[in-house]
């Protein structure tokens, strides 16, 4: 099993456009080099290979599992996944209407409110105060090239950083992760995120709702 993460996250998406780093990731197992997204899936459902990736606000981060005898493989369709993804057009609209759907039903769910508006009330102004997955607006307007523009900026080995246990020794694990991420650029091009103060005035923001339960969140 591995686990890595890029740092850069949504904080990375470009100001007018939040949710291009979810999208990216969401799109990473949607087909790559020769194998479109179909393809892709059929060589991992055959392996029995665990392939995810999710993005935070301050790291794009994967997973991998997979059998021993699998590794090679799998490691292969890692690196594919990471320096060629296609982000073809009929994956493209089937994922954008997944997160526009997301988007909706989180618009009118109490405890994603809650978090929408203490991010915001937080670090107003900053790009820790947008939506990771993205909003009804800036969806429909992302596009390919501004996937694969994200990948390229944050894609490196230098803000990597990577975890793997389980039936292997070191001497093979250095070759795949050669494999897997050594066609990497060498830098990122990271956007430098600004520094902020948490908000130090004590706040209450009450929002009400006709629902039957109260959310609360704080920090």
């Amino acid at each position: 099993a591995i686990q890595f993460a890029f740092t850069g996250g949504s904080a990375q998406d470009p100001a007018n456009k939040p949710g291009v780093a979810n999208f990216a990731a969401s799109m990473l197992d949607e087909g790559a080099g020769d194998l479109d997204s179909n393809a892709y899936h059929e060589r991992l459902e055959r392996r029995a290979i665990q392939l995810n990736f999710n993005v935070t606000r301050d790291y794009v981060r994967g997973s991998v599992k997979m059998l021993k005898e699998n590794s090679d493989e799998a490691f292969d369709l890692l690196r594919l996944a990471l320096t060629s993804a296609r982000f073809d057009d009929e994956p493209m609209v089937r994922i954008r209407s997944q997160l526009v759907s997301i988007v909706r039903r989180s618009s009118t769910n109490p405890n994603s409110i809650a978090h929408r508006t203490f991010w915001n009330s937080a670090y107003p102004g900053h790009p820790y105060a947008h939506d990771t997955t993205g909003t009804l607006e800036s969806l429909p307007t992302i596009e390919a090239a501004d996937l694969k523009a994200y990948t390229q900026r944050v894609f490196a080995r230098d803000n990597l950083k990577i975890a793997v246990v389980g039936d292997i020794d070191a001497a093979q694990v250095g070759k795949l992760l050669d494999v897997a991420f050594g066609k990497l650029p060498a830098k990122a091009q990271l956007t430098p995120v600004p520094d902020v103060d948490f908000v130090k005035t004590p706040k209450q923001i009450f929002l009400p709702l006709d629902v039957p339960q109260t959310a609360l969140m704080f920090g």
